[in-house]
């Protein structure tokens, strides 16, 4: 298996509480991986520890690129100093701008992306807008440019404007571009939300219960929307959902969680016969 992101022993405490306990994962590149289990699992935790909006206390994720070196991505949001450091400047120096700069942005520009388990756009802004703010880490848009309207800060900006037109017309929402965000269903909110997140051009792309509030239809759509993302892009998709059927269907690797803890892991089909995820879980 070519391994693109590896959790290895993370555990995460809150005061005396245990919300990830040495959890292990790794994530195919290119491969549709599923984290289930129960409400309080501890799922969306493992997705903020990978995303950098939690450092776990324990433990190690790196994403490992194919042909470029390794990224330690706890690394990013600081590191403990030690007094071999003071014979290393330089890494004095990138730990101190880890701990003052570091954070989930980071996580973001080594490469991956996430969608919210409530949604989270930017709602007084358009669809467009949206799309616009994602792409903040990829353009050269300085301000004496942008005063002046120089043809570099319109090239800038036209590239920025196709590349979301491209993502909005994939998740055929192009007649919205100019819409408020805030006032599309909520189906179409989900997408924008996708949208948004492939904007910033990840090597993986977190998705929190995307199918949430979604009728039948909707999901359907959801799920050839994310085989064409597989299948279309090569992109790698980490994917928090409840919905069985459609984590069945779409998944190449399942993990499962309960009370923070990894009780199983493997194919679709030997996930639906392990027989403590029918107890904790699947009934």
């Amino acid at each position: 298996m070519n391994t693109l992101l590896d959790v290895q022993d993370v555990t995460l405490r809150f005061g005396g509480v245990v919300a990830l306990n040495r959890v292990s994962l790794q994530v195919a590149w290119g491969n549709i991986t599923a984290i289930i289990g129960p409400n309080g699992a501890g799922k969306t935790t493992l997705f903020n520890c990978i995303t950098g909006f939690y450092k776990p206390q324990n433990g190690h994720i790196i994403l490992t690129p194919p042909n470029r070196s390794a990224t330690h991505l706890h690394h990013l949001l600081g590191q403990s100093f030690a007094w071999s450091d003071l014979v290393h400047p330089g890494q004095v120096w990138g730990k101190l701008r880890a701990k003052m700069f570091g954070g989930p942005h980071s996580v973001c520009r080594a490469g991956i992306a996430r969608t919210f388990q409530n949604i989270r756009l930017f709602k007084e802004m358009t669809v467009l807008e949206n799309l616009l703010v994602a792409q903040y880490r990829q353009l050269n848009r300085y301000f004496i440019g942008g005063l002046l309207g120089t043809r570099y800060f319109r090239d800038e900006e036209s590239m920025a404007i196709n590349r979301a037109m491209e993502w909005l017309r994939f998740f055929a929402l192009e007649a919205d571009a100019n819409r408020l965000a805030g006032q599309l269903p909520y189906g179409h909110q989900r997408r924008v939300e996708m949208a948004r997140s492939l904007c910033t051009d990840p090597m993986v792309l977190c998705l929190d219960e995307p199918a949430a509030g979604l009728n039948p239809m909707e999901t359907q759509a959801l799920s050839q929307l994310i085989r064409r993302l597989k299948n279309e892009f090569n992109l790698t998709i980490l994917l928090i959902e409840h919905d069985i059927g459609l984590v069945m269907e779409l998944s190449d690797h399942i993990v499962v969680l309960d009370h923070g803890e990894v009780i199983a892991q493997g194919r679709p089909a030997d996930i639906q016969r392990n027989p403590r995820v029918v107890e904790a879980y699947l009934g």
